[in-house]
């Protein structure tokens, strides 16, 4: 307890127990009154449900776009194995910058939902406006398209994964976060096949 921490100053210590008790006070204002904490009552909740199918179409799109985003640079004729490594490497250098700012504001504001709907929203529109659109976009495009979808994906992580943390009790949060977390890694494999299937069908209508 920051109470017994000796190396903290008198204000220090009171400035940290203070911010402890509004999060938990604020917590506690979100997690629905009357229902059990526990792992069976707490996995039904809608909320809860709500936030599982998130992150599991979340791991849809992130394998879809790790595994095709070289694939997708070297279409650009012209381009060694080396320019396509560090032009895959913007979208995550970018990322970076992102989550430091929706993280941020999302602090200052205490709003999770707005900081984590709203980016993913954005990567999803790039990545479908850029699947539409690759064909007659100069690379320039393409690659901002890549770009803003891939940011906004890997940005969002941090606050789309602090709301588990403010809507289920302390005593099951681990075990209902790691049973949403292996459900978003089926995602991830159906993620594949649907990316496969994408580009397979790009190929035909392209031939």
């Amino acid at each position: 307890s920051p109470l017994h921490a000796k190396w903290l100053s008198e204000a220090d210590r009171a400035r940290i127990i203070d911010k402890i008790e509004n999060e938990n006070t604020l917590r506690a204002e979100r997690e629905a009154p009357g229902v059990p904490a526990s792992f069976g009552s707490q996995m039904t909740r809608l909320p809860v449900l709500l936030f599982t199918a998130s992150i599991l179409l979340w791991n849809v799109g992130f394998l879809g776009f790790v595994i095709w985003l070289p694939s997708v640079i070297h279409q650009q004729p012209g381009l060694t194995q080396t320019e396509v490594g560090w032009l895959s490497a913007i979208p995550y250098a970018c990322a970076i910058v992102v989550m430091q700012i929706l993280t941020y504001w999302s602090d200052r504001t205490l709003d999770r939902r707005l900081f984590s709907a709203l980016p993913l929203a954005v990567s999803g529109a790039a990545l479908v406006v850029g699947g539409l659109s690759y064909g007659s976009n100069t690379f320039v495009v393409n690659m901002g398209l890549l770009v803003i979808a891939g940011a906004m994906l890997y940005g969002s992580q941090p606050v789309l994964w602090s709301i588990a943390t403010e809507i289920l009790p302390s005593s099951v949060t681990g075990s209902v976060s790691g049973t949403i977390n292996a459900v978003g890694v089926i995602g991830a494999f159906a993620g594949r096949p649907a990316a496969t299937a994408a580009a397979l069908m790009k190929s035909i209508r392209a031939s």
